[in-house]
C-alpha cells in the first residue's frame, strides 16, 4: 500500500482534489447571493467529478514512471524506484488501466446524470494527453512542459466550465460574474506559471541523466545558464501576477499582506536558483518551488 501511494504520488492527488473542492467554494459563494442560480453539479456529483480527475492524474503518474524506469534508474535513488523494483512493470500497467477505466466509468455516470453527454470528450482528451505526454513529449523542448502547466491550469478551468453548463450563470450572476470568471483565469494563470517553473527546474535538476537517453529539454538544449534566465523570468512574472491579483481583487488590510507574504517564497526561490550548481542544489529549488504552487491555495482562501 505504501508503494502504491509513492506511484500515485498521494500527497500531489490529495493537492488536487482540494484545489478543485476550494474553487467550486468560490462557486457557491458566487451565486449564494442569487438563488436562481443552480449548481450544474450536486455535492455528490462533485464528488464523483473530482474521483474521476484523481483516476486520471494518479494513471498519468503510473504510465509516466513506467516509461521513465531507465531514466529513474538515471536521475532517482534506488528508494524512489517503485516501478520495475517495488512494483513489477506489469502490475503498473495494470493499475493504470484499472484506473483508467475506472475513471472513465465516473464520468460517463456524470454526465448522464447532468445530461451533457457532448463533455465526454474531455476524460479520453485528458488520458491521451497525460499518455502523449509520458511517451513522446516529456523529452522534447518546451513541448513537454508547457503540456504539464496547461494541465495544472486546467484543474482550475475545468470546474469553471463545469458551472458555465449551465447556460443561465452568466445572465443571472450579472455585475458579480466578471469577478468569478477572473477568479478562475488569475488561479489558471498562477498555475500555469507556477508549474511551467517547476517543470524547467526539475528538468536542470536531471539534465546529466536525461541527456544520456537523448532528451532535449531546455537546460540541455540552451545550457545552464541561459536556463537560469528563464527562471528569473519566471519568477519576475510569479510576483507580478501575484501583486497585480491582489490588487485587482481588492484584497486589503491584513489578507493582502498575507496574500503578497507568498511572495517571499518566489524571492527565495529565486536566489535559489542563483547559487544552483549541482543536482542537490537544484532539488532544493525544486521542492521551493512545490510550495509556492502550494500557497497558491491560500489565493483561493483569500477570496472567499
Amino acid at each position: 500500500m505504501m508503494y502504491f501511494a509513492k506511484l500515485i504520488r498521494l500527497p500531489n492527488l490529495i493537492i488536487v482534489a482540494l484545489t478543485q473542492y476550494l474553487l467550486q467554494l468560490v462557486v457557491r459563494t458566487s451565486i449564494s447571493p442569487n438563488p436562481a442560480t443552480k449548481l450544474v453539479l450536486n455535492n455528490l456529483q462533485f464528488f464523483i467529478f473530482v474521483f474521476a480527475t484523481l483516476c486520471v492524474t494518479s494513471a498519468g503518474y503510473i504510465i509516466n514512471d513506467i516509461y521513465d524506469i531507465e531514466i529513474d534508474a538515471q536521475n532517482k535513488p534506488v528508494e524512489k524506484q517503485i516501478v520495475n523494483r517495488k512494483i513489477s512493470k506489469r502490475n503498473a500497467f495494470i493499475l493504470y488501466f484499472l484506473l483508467t477505466a475506472f475513471g472513465g466509468v465516473l464520468s460517463v455516470e456524470i454526465a448522464y446524470s447532468i445530461h451533457h453527454l457532448e463533455q465526454l470528450w474531455l476524460y479520453p482528451t485528458f488520458v491521451f494527453g497525460l499518455w502523449l505526454y509520458a511517451a513522446r513529449l516529456k523529452k522534447s523542448f518546451l513541448t513537454g512542459n508547457f503540456f504539464v502547466a496547461s494541465f495544472c491550469a486546467a484543474v482550475a478551468w475545468i470546474i469553471y466550465h463545469a458551472q458555465m453548463l449551465n447556460p443561465s450563470t452568466q445572465e443571472l450572476l450579472g455585475s458579480n460574474f466578471p469577478y468569478f470568471e477572473f477568479i478562475f483565469m488569475s488561479y489558471s494563470v498562477l498555475a500555469f506559471i507556477s508549474t511551467f517553473l517547476r517543470e524547467i527546474i526539475k528538468d536542470t535538476e536531471d539534465a546529466e541523466g536525461d541527456s544520456k537517453f537523448g532528451a532535449y529539454t531546455i537546460p540541455i538544449v540552451l545550457g545552464v545558464k541561459t536556463t537560469k534566465i528563464i527562471c528569473y523570468t519566471l519568477v519576475a512574472l510569479l510576483i507580478i501576477a501575484t501583486i497585480f491579483f491582489g490588487f485587482v481583487f481588492n484584497v486589503v488590510s491584513f489578507k493582502f499582506y498575507l496574500w503578497q507574504l507568498t511572495n517571499l517564497f518566489s524571492l527565495y526561490l529565486g536566489y535559489l536558483i542563483s547559487k544552483a550548481q549541482t543536482k542537490s542544489d537544484w532539488h532544493k529549488a525544486a521542492t521551493v518551488a512545490k510550495i509556492v504552487m502550494l500557497v497558491g491555495l491560500v489565493f483561493v482562501l483569500l477570496l472567499l
